[in-house]
């Protein structure tokens, strides 16, 4: 006779989970979400939390919904927490908390404009301007002729990191660039300062 023994499996408390939208590089300007997700939701408060400079846990009193939005202001290297206070019976009031997730905002890299080919330029030429950027992801450009915004002189909008240019015979013409971040990586339109002008003469 073989008798069955039920065996007493210890359950697993689940810890919260934080995440940042949308995803780094981060800079001054930008716009974040930070969110605390608990899989399987059992109830209970968010509690937030960010480290002082001697990595001191500092709480933010005055949030305690799921998200946080965040906007940098100035250049941070700071570490953020998030926590869900419980209770029970054994425990009593505690906290589980998530994984440290450290947020380092920069300040915007300022462009830079490459022509190709280089001078002398000769009515009819063609060239090619590029605006470039050392963090090449998540960005939109814009170009500015003799301090006007292309995308308004022209019927087609004018947003990749290269214009092609056919020289005329107007004199001196300045071009420079700027990029803004996609929506999809901030909440805000956050835009770099311009790149330093590019004088095409022809002769």
């Amino acid at each position: 006779l073989v008798s069955l023994v039920p065996v007493a499996h210890a359950q697993v408390t689940p810890i919260p989970t934080l995440t940042v939208s949308p995803q780094s590089p981060f800079y001054i300007g930008d716009t974040v979400t930070l969110s605390c997700d608990l899989q399987p939701s059992t109830g209970g408060e968010f509690l937030w939390y960010k480290y002082n400079q001697q990595f001191q846990r500092v709480s933010l009193k005055a949030v305690s919904n799921k998200t946080v939005i965040l906007t940098f202001h100035n250049s941070e290297d700071t570490v953020y927490q998030c926590g869900v206070q419980r209770h029970n019976s054994q425990k009593g009031d505690y906290i589980e908390y998530s994984d440290e997730f450290r947020i380092t905002a920069r300040v915007k890299p300022k462009p830079t404009v490459r022509v190709n080919p280089q001078s002398p330029y000769y009515t009819g030429d063609t060239v090619t301007l590029t605006c470039e950027l050392q963090e090449s992801i998540g960005w939109e450009f814009f170009w500015d002729k003799n301090n006007q915004l292309l995308q308004r002189l022209s019927t087609e909008p004018v947003n990749t990191n290269t214009l092609p240019v056919t020289v005329d015979n107007t004199g001196d013409t300045v071009y420079k660039c700027r990029a803004r971040r996609r929506k999809a990586w901030t909440h805000t339109e956050s835009y770099t300062e311009y790149s330093n002008g590019v004088r095409i003469t022809t002769r």
